[in-house]
């Protein structure tokens, strides 16, 4: 991948594409999740299962929950806009269309989410670069909390090298 490329990506305020749903014409925008949108999604299953213990038994149904309540808030209409409520959602989500919008999600992800699995090291100093320039807009396209993490000690504790480019 070329660093130019990544920086195109990075550049996109919002990472999205359009699907039609499956089964009908109706065409719905996917988001990538930011981190942001995984914490509410994980801190609303929490809440869901507030009072219910979490154990090896009920450990695929909180993580589907907190996995449709992600998705949820990726999936909007064709104005970008929410469609409908949680509830009518998941009334809407079979295993299949679970199945499918995960799929969708993980290209869309793979695409434009920088994840360190993939990147050079050039690319991830362009990277670096593009954090300190536009934190906020830079930071909220990164969905992979290993790639927050390594930006997150990188910036608090710099290379050598990028210390002097500094």
């Amino acid at each position: 991948m070329e660093s130019k490329d990544l920086l195109n990506r990075l550049k996109q305020s919002s990472p999205s594409t359009k699907l039609k749903w499956p089964e009908t014409d109706e065409e719905i925008t996917l988001n990538v999740a930011t981190q942001q949108m995984w914490n509410t999604a994980s801190l609303k299953a929490s809440d869901i299962y507030k009072d219910v213990h979490i154990s090896y038994h009920n450990m695929d149904d909180f993580k589907e929950e907190k996995i449709v309540q992600a998705l949820y808030l990726c999936v909007k209409d064709s104005n970008n806009k929410t469609f409908c409520t949680i509830s009518e959602f998941k009334k809407l989500i079979t295993p299949e269309l679970l199945v499918w919008l995960e799929d969708q999600h993980a290209i869309l992800e793979e695409k434009y989410s920088p994840n360190i699995d993939n990147m050079s090291n050039d690319e991830f100093d362009k990277l670096i670069t593009e954090v300190k320039k536009k934190p906020e807009s830079t930071l909220s396209t990164i969905s992979s909390i290993y790639t927050l993490r390594r930006v997150a000690l990188c910036l608090v504790n710099p290379a050598p090298s990028l210390q002097m480019d500094s």
